[in-house]
């Protein structure tokens, strides 16, 4: 991955937390994270994923987000400096849920 991609990447992780955390609201019993961004190469898409506790609300809340991606990427389009803007799409953070388990299972092989 270059660096400008690297770059991209966490200017959009940055500010897309910060147009959910103004522009949408999942009450205050709910925690969403931006966990990371891949966008291609040539800017015409970027996957966000969503990191959401309590996770029975995962499926709930990626579905706001995508119905709001379009108004995100204008907020976006506004804020960040660069000839295009990728299209955004929201998906759940699997790699935090697998992690979380291994630690798990893990703590359960040193207990016996």
């Amino acid at each position: 991955m270059s660096r400008r991609i690297e770059k991209i990447n966490e200017v959009l992780r940055r500010e897309i937390g910060q147009i959910i955390l103004e522009n949408a609201d999942f009450g205050k019993n709910m925690l969403v994270t931006v966990s990371r961004v891949d966008t291609a190469p040539d800017l015409s898409e970027a996957r966000i994923y969503v990191s959401v506790l309590p996770e029975n609300f995962s499926k709930q809340v990626l579905s706001v987000l995508e119905t709001k991606s379009l108004a995100f990427h204008r907020l976006l389009n506004n804020i960040v400096k660069t000839r295009k803007v990728p299209k955004l799409h929201f998906c759940e953070e699997v790699i935090l849920k697998e992690a979380a388990r291994i630690d798990e299972l893990l703590k359960k092989i040193h207990k016996n």
